[in-house]
């Protein structure tokens, strides 16, 4: 028998052969892994252990958190690239939300909120770490061990449900301890998807992890992943030199934003993943890292030249842009825990009603607080000046719901929001308020200062007080709401103030990052709600609808024609917390529908009135 007779038989030998040590290095590289991330999940947990014991959890212990969780999550992504099953991206993912759900868990308990020192509240968070934990280690378990998937699965569904049983007993008496209770939750893609009413909505859930930026696409019905190098430094830079004009620009006549650079960014930041979102219209961000603080919306999506401005109408020619925003309606969140129908299960609507409260121009103070003193002293003294054009936004929002109570001046206090804002089914503050990149927990709102105040002597609201609120409203809008050192590498301030509302029972938080002429403020909030009201569109929906209108406008400054269309004039707002918050409206005939209905009249009397006319027309006639 000659060579050529053997080559077949050599040939599948060696494939054999080939296959067998790939296999046993799969198998040694899944074992080295496995024993691995039991490591770091163990590490983990004793920080989490220690955390849940004594209820505190210092900026060191922190860091040691976050570092093992980002490990954990790269030790699953990298096996995930290597054996191409899915079911370990799922487990990155898990373990990505866990790291951003421990931040906003560390950041509200930091604050020191006192209904947390109730008896039983720290007893209940341990013992639903302790079961949360159980979960976890089945689930990596079952990651690497088939052979016993029956026995691990019935484990888990038992676990599964004794946690959502835990959950579900403290959603009666403490809505704050609810909410605590599902950030500790471990998150699951099946579950994430049941958090969708639409197909044409994506969740996009960002990692940065140095020089690679991943991005978990969730659907309703599908899951991918995708993930790239970017020079992290130099993007850093990039959205700085982007965003200065914006945050910092106050001459009107001379605002400026490079067209350019934002499709660079663009191409850096979505467009790899934008192969994922043929037939999306919504995107819910959860943003990582440096993306905190960044406005997706002024990316731009295709590749033009800086255009030149009009000289009859300053910032005209931004009008013909492709920014993001023109194709997606967007949402920010922190975590997917804020998505998730149990916190707005119920129907404020029928408890409220229509009935919205405004607080805006509160009395100027004398006595601050010492305790936020060397904090709000950096602040610009602008940012203190009342609004000359508060009357006029207070006017145009509240004109469009029928029952409302506009407060200003002196009736400005937290007393009032404290005692009676639970009455409200929508809130709207245009006082102003700050988050505070450089201390987080001094975060807040400002009130009028009240001679006997019950909620302590200043007049500034900060987080640990928001905590304590007890609201229940659809959404609560902060009108006049500045970041304050908006490129620090971490950005607490942009999580904590939205949140500590959230915690507080609101559903959704609109606030805007700097202050835009004022007139613009007032025009924009019109607009977001009676696109609200009148076209009976969810909020994330509205706000996009605002923001393409606010392009088409134009206003006089001084002996200038501005245009709205500069990402200046509304950029600076985010929506954040419940994209599904509908109509103030309790109507239930649609806008459309009363139009047919009332052209259907129209057309019947028209009618009527020929039938009756035209016998005596002929009668005339003959």
């Amino acid at each position: 028998m000659t060579y050529k007779n053997y080559r077949p038989i050599i040939f599948g030998i060696t494939c054999i052969f080939l296959i067998f040590n790939i296999s046993q290095s799969v198998c040694a590289s899944k074992e080295n892994s496995y024993e691995k991330i039991l490591s770091l999940e163990k590490s983990i947990q004793i920080i989490e252990n220690g955390f849940y014991q004594t209820g505190e959890l210092d900026s060191t212990q922190f860091n040691r958190a976050e570092t093992t969780l980002n490990n954990v999550t790269r030790e699953y992504f990298r096996l995930a690239e290597r054996t191409s099953e899915k079911a370990y991206y799922e487990r990155a993912f898990s373990f990505l939300e866990k790291r951003k759900n421990l931040k906003i868990i560390s950041l509200l308990s930091t604050a020191k909120n006192r209904d947390s020192t109730k008896a039983g509240w720290q007893e209940r968070l341990f013992e639903n770490f302790q079961l949360c934990k159980k979960f976890e280690n089945i689930k990596t378990k079952l990651a690497f061990d088939i052979t016993k998937k029956d026995s691990l699965l019935f484990q888990l569904k038992k676990v599964e449900k004794s946690i959502q049983e835990n959950i579900d007993s403290t959603s009666v008496y403490s809505q704050k301890l609810h909410y605590l209770l599902q950030l500790q939750k471990p998150v699951q893609i099946k579950e994430v998807q049941s958090y969708f009413r639409g197909h044409d909505e994506a969740l996009l859930d960002f990692w940065v992890n140095g020089d690679t930026i991943a991005v978990f696409v969730v659907t309703r019905d599908t899951f991918y992943v995708n993930h790239w190098i970017i020079p992290s430094e130099i993007v850093k830079h990039q959205i700085h030199e982007l965003m200065s004009p914006l945050y910092l620009e106050r001459d009107l006549t001379a605002l400026k934003f490079n067209c350019r650079l934002a499709f660079n960014l663009y191409e850096q930041l979505l467009q790899p993943a934008e192969k994922y979102l043929h037939s999306v219209k919504t995107i819910f961000f959860i943003p990582d890292d440096y993306l905190l603080s960044f406005p997706f919306e002024v990316l731009v999506t295709d590749s033009i030249d800086n255009p030149q401005d009009n000289e009859k109408k300053l910032y005209q020619h931004f009008r013909d842009v492709n920014f993001l925003i023109k194709k997606y309606a967007m949402l920010y969140n922190y975590s997917t825990t804020a998505l998730n129908p149990e916190f707005n299960k119920t129907d404020s609507s029928k408890k409220l009603g229509r009935r919205l409260l405004t607080m805006s121009e509160p009395a100027p103070s004398l006595n601050w607080d010492n305790a936020y003193n060397h904090v709000l002293k950096k602040i610009n003294p602008d940012f203190f000046e009342p609004s000359k054009f508060s009357s006029d936004e207070i006017r145009r929002v509240s004109r469009l719901l029928w029952r409302h109570d506009n407060l200003k001046g002196a009736e400005v206090t937290k007393k009032y929001l404290k005692e009676k804002g639970n009455n409200y089914r929508w809130l709207y503050l245009a006082q102003p308020s700050l988050l505070s990149n450089s201390v987080p927990f001094y975060s807040g709102v400002l009130f009028s200062e009240q001679a006997i105040d019950t909620m302590r002597f200043s007049p500034w609201l900060p987080v640990d007080e928001i905590m304590e609120l007890n609201l229940s409203a659809d959404m609560l809008t902060l009108s006049n709401c500045r970041l304050e050192n908006p490129f620090l590498n971490r950005s607490d301030g942009v999580i904590i103030l939205p949140e500590a509302f959230l915690f507080s029972g609101v559903h959704s938080v609109v606030n805007s990052f700097w202050s835009a002429e004022y007139i613009g403020t007032s025009q924009f909030m019109s607009k977001f709600y009676w696109e609200l009201k009148y076209k009976r569109q969810w909020n994330v929906i509205s706000l996009q609808s605002a923001k393409l209108a606010s392009m088409k406008d134009t206003f006089h400054h001084g002996n200038k024609v501005i245009s709205r269309a500069h990402p200046y004039f509304w950029a600076n707002y985010r929506l954040v917390g419940n994209p599904y918050v509908s109509s103030p409206s309790n109507a239930w005939i649609r806008p459309w529908g009363v139009v047919i209905i009332v052209y259907f009249f129209v057309i019947i009397f028209v009618l009527l009135i020929t039938k009756k006319t035209l016998p005596k027309v002929r009668e005339v006639k003959s």
